[in-house]
């Protein structure tokens, strides 16, 4: 099993150390990979001066409809946020010391939205 999944299903943990130390593995990781595939963006000075900033990570992870619930349980079920029906998602988002991250699953496995893809 690789690192990442293990952290994923430590956010549905009972400890709640274990989910802050796994929504920060999970932080690092996507964020790594974030500044690695916009690095180059940033270096053209049009694209930088529309966003007059450096760029705002935020991570997410798409799992499948049981590892939603268990994550979002574990969480104290986080309010889910408004999804436009054509994306055939759920999502909610974890609040850690310093991290957000967005957990996503499918209305549909086996579907047509992009996350069930």
């Amino acid at each position: 099993m690789t690192n990442l999944r293990r952290q994923i299903e430590h956010l549905a943990s009972a400890n709640a150390g274990e989910r802050d130390g796994a929504a920060e593995e999970i932080y690092i990781a996507g964020s790594i990979l974030a500044r690695r595939g916009t690095k180059t963006w940033f270096k053209d000075a049009e694209f930088a001066a529309i966003l007059g900033m450096e760029p705002i990570i935020t991570v997410g992870i798409a799992v499948a409809p049981a590892m939603f619930e268990k994550i979002r349980e574990a969480n104290g079920s986080p309010r889910l946020a408004d999804v436009p029906p054509e994306q055939d998602a759920k999502e909610f988002e974890l609040h850690f010391t310093g991290i957000a991250i967005d957990v996503l699953t499918t209305n549909a496995p086996g579907g047509e939205g992009a996350i069930a893809r």
